[in-house]
């Protein structure tokens, strides 16, 4: 396992590139960018197939995606707020970065489900927090102080521990639904609490099967022709799931 030494589309692109010569087949995650879909036709080119989880990138030329449908988990993640909200007011979207197309799906599945359904909810523009605790807990406090009527948060991406941690700290665990994804310690403790109101944690057992069975059929097999997508259904965590 290698993490790459940022976000830049450069580090991710560096980061897989340095497989090459090295491997039989790459699994990541990380940006859509240029640079990284050309990382992803240098390894293609030499016969090593990289197959993107959880958010997509270089489609076309990677082997295939494998994660959760992000358009529709969005959508879930709209019907969820729509049914938590207990009155009339602003939400707020957290995306960790504006290359993240997982991130970018999901944004646009929320809106589109409150678009559709709602009426006495208002989006606010989305918000940048480049996955990191610290940004999303300094902007959900400012949030919190000039929105008085905010009744939700979805934090799309990463970052949610700092979300948590600012409804926490004033208090707005009864009023204000928080949406976020990924079943951690800390958005476990949330949840018991009552401040973090329901989780989408990605299956992350047979995620891995689907993984490691795509790459050994293309092993025995070769790459596809189509580059294709394997979706794995979220699980959706409630406090009373705990």
């Amino acid at each position: 396992m290698r993490f790459s030494p940022g976000q830049s589309p450069s580090d991710f692109a560096e980061t897989i590139a340095s497989f090459a010569g090295k491997v039989q087949a790459v699994a990541a995650t990380g940006i859509d960018h240029h640079e990284v879909t050309a990382a992803v036709g240098l390894l293609r080119g030499r016969g090593i197939p990289v197959f993107s989880l959880l958010s997509d990138f270089a489609p076309g030329l990677r082997e295939a995606y494998l994660g959760t449908n992000n358009l529709k988990t969005g959508r879930t993640s709209g019907w969820l707020m729509h049914h938590l909200t207990r009155r009339s007011g602003k939400l707020a979207v957290f995306i960790g970065g504006h290359r993240f197309h997982g991130h970018d799906l999901r944004e646009a599945g929320f809106r589109s489900y409150l678009r559709e359904y709602t009426s006495g909810l208002e989006v606010l523009d989305t918000l940048l927090n480049l996955e990191t605790r610290q940004l999303t807990y300094e902007t959900t406090l400012e949030l919190i102080h000039r929105h008085p009527d905010l009744v939700g948060i979805y934090c799309a991406g990463g970052g949610m521990e700092g979300a948590i941690a600012a409804i926490d700290e004033t208090g707005r665990s009864r009023d204000l639904a928080l949406l976020v994804h990924e079943l951690t310690p800390e958005s476990r403790q949330g949840l018991l609490r009552g401040t973090v109101s329901t989780v989408l944690s990605t299956p992350l057992q047979p995620l891995a099967q689907e993984v490691l069975s795509a790459a050994a059929h293309v092993l025995d097999h070769g790459m596809a022709e189509n580059p294709g997508q394997r979706f794995v259904t979220p699980i959706i965590v409630t406090p009373e799931s705990l």
